[in-house]
């Protein structure tokens, strides 16, 4: 059975997550210099109430994923918030539906904040689309989508 918890309830276990992410979607050279150690720093930012926040999925006692909720992650597109970041999950964790649940508890939260969308960067589309995301936006070039995620606010 996974659960999922907010980072910040386990600070201890930041640099494993800050390694996953920076060997997931930093380490091909396209990182614009973040090195793990400032990744952990971002990470330790993270907070249960407020942007940004972070939450791990777990195994039993053994953590198996993570993702975020942030203010921005794309320079060019400042006016699109909040964005779901760095989706992670274990190579022998994927396919349990673990990313399905990350996924809905970042879009719970972001309801939960009065938020209607969130973004997210991606170059495999599909998964997100069954999901119920939408293309927004497409660079042929380098292969990415900006992508969407129409939610409402748990407060009816």
């Amino acid at each position: 059975m996974t659960n999922i918890r907010p980072l910040c309830q386990t600070p201890e276990i930041i640099p494993v997550v800050a390694s996953w992410i920076w060997n997931a979607f930093w380490s091909d050279g396209q990182g614009r210099g973040y090195s793990v150690t400032d990744i952990a720093e971002k990470l330790a930012l993270a907070t249960e109430d407020a942007l940004p926040m972070a939450w791990v999925a777990w195994h039993e006692r053994k953590p198996v994923g993570c993702v975020n909720l942030i203010e921005n992650d794309d320079e060019a597109r400042q006016h699109l918030r909040p964005w779901i970041a760095a989706l992670y999950v274990e190579p022998d964790y994927r396919k349990r539906g673990v990313a399905l649940d990350l996924i809905e508890t970042v879009l719970s939260a972001a309801a939960g904040h009065g938020e209607s969308e969130c973004f997210l960067g991606t170059d495999i589309p599909s998964f997100y689309l069954k999901q119920g995301a939408r293309i927004i936006e497409h660079e042929p070039e380098n292969n990415h989508y900006v992508m969407a995620f129409q939610i409402s606010s748990t407060d009816g």
